[in-house]
């Protein structure tokens, strides 16, 4: 069940996932994920979260994140795989989405 956007408040746990489109894999290599990782310090290097833990596996990635302040942690993400999308299909040389259908989260 997706987390609706009034359950993102400031104190809670969320576990975020998402899948690849349509069997692609999201890391290819080793540059994907370093690439991955730099946007991901860059946009959750906040005071406003806290990362507990993640997992990016090759076709899919979830993250156990805390919520502190008044930013939907939704919108720092997005903005991450917004910009990760971008990267990848520059590299691969792709035009559609990434990702199969909307990120899915869970409160902890």
């Amino acid at each position: 069940m997706r987390v609706k956007t009034t359950d993102f408040l400031p104190g809670r746990y969320f576990h975020i996932y998402h899948h690849a489109a349509q069997g692609l894999q999201l890391f290819r290599d080793t540059a994907d994920y370093r690439i991955c990782l730099r946007i991901i310090h860059d946009y959750l290097n906040s005071p406003d979260f806290s990362m507990i833990s993640f997992c990016l596996m090759p076709n899919h990635y979830h993250f156990f994140i805390r919520q502190h302040g008044e930013c939907p942690i939704y919108l720092i993400m997005n903005k991450v795989w917004f910009k990760y999308a971008r990267y990848y299909n520059k590299k691969y040389e792709g035009r559609d989405s990434i990702f199969a259908g909307k990120s899915q989260g869970i409160v902890i």
